[in-house]
């Protein structure tokens, strides 16, 4: 969270934050952007603004996208851990397909080896 500019911002990409009126961030999501591709990283959401009717997630995600799109991206990829199992609905319910590691477009770090591999891809 120190290096936010540095490391989402000063590569083209983005970081959005959902903050309460008491000043808690309760939901993050990040966007590194490589090669016309965009790569989800950090998004958590505390456990007690999880849930469709809280609308964390969904305005979290809304807003990756529309900058994904305006960034001209064309594909999102993102890794989670292998036992992160509603996130992979989540993924998997906005069109994400889960793909092999070897099957990345492009490579980059990610601190779990036993993750599981994501992407979604918006067409011409």
């Amino acid at each position: 969270m120190n290096a936010i500019e540095d490391y989402y911002m000063a590569t083209g990409g983005n970081f959005w934050l959902v903050v309460t009126e008491e000043g808690m961030v309760v939901g993050t999501i990040g966007l590194l952007v490589k090669e016309q591709l965009g790569i989800l990283n950090k998004f958590f959401v505390h456990q007690d603004f999880r849930g469709r009717e809280k609308g964390v997630s969904s305005l979290l995600y809304q807003a990756l996208v529309a900058d994904c799109q305006a960034k001209d991206a064309k594909t999102i990829v993102l890794d989670t851990p292998s036992k992160c199992y509603a996130a992979h609905r989540f993924y998997e319910k906005q069109g994400f397909q889960q793909i092999e590691k070897e099957d990345l477009p492009i490579r980059y770090d990610y601190p779990d080896r036993d993750s599981l591999i994501f992407m979604l891809e918006f067409g011409n």
